[in-house]
């Protein structure tokens, strides 16, 4: 998570981004670190997430976003009036794998907040490689994976 400045930020006026809830397959919106051998998925032993994977990546995605689009709001909750933007994240695989790489495949979809018109689509897949063994390196790894996301939509928002 980016670092809390102390200090107070106005926003009355800057365009509202609303990033929706990340969608994930059920069997990987869960509590449980996975990881892939082979058609297995295996919950870790020794971590878990705090919160669900979605919930988790919706907030990751948020802050990120919000820490490369300085002149927006960007909010994962529902603004009161029709957000500037609004983001779709559709992740198909989000794992460890054996070969100690992290992959994420999303698609991600900028839609106008007033029209809802796609402005723009596109698939990522993202390969990020694990140090170490435990549980912390997958973290890092898959933080890595999501920060490289969050690169390519806000690259995506600053080009519409």
């Amino acid at each position: 998570m980016p670092q809390a400045p102390p200090k107070t930020v106005p926003q009355t006026g800057l365009p509202v981004v609303e990033l929706k809830r990340v969608q994930l397959p059920d069997y990987l919106d869960t509590t449980d670190i996975l990881e892939r051998r082979g058609n297995q998925l295996i919950p870790s032993s020794t971590g878990r997430w705090g919160e669900r994977l979605s919930v988790g990546m919706t907030r990751a995605l948020t802050a990120s976003l919000a820490a490369r689009l300085p002149g927006m709001v960007v909010t994962a909750t529902p603004p009161v009036e029709r957000p500037a933007r609004q983001i779709l994240v559709d992740v198909s695989a989000f794992e460890p794998r054996e070969n100690h790489q992290v992959v994420l495949v999303a698609r991600w979809t900028i839609l106008d907040g007033v029209s809802r018109q796609i402005l723009i689509a596109e698939q990522a897949s993202l390969v990020e490689p694990i140090a170490g063994t435990d549980d912390s390196g997958v973290v890092a790894a898959m933080s890595h994976a999501l920060e490289d996301l969050a690169g390519q939509i806000a690259a995506g928002i600053e080009s519409d």
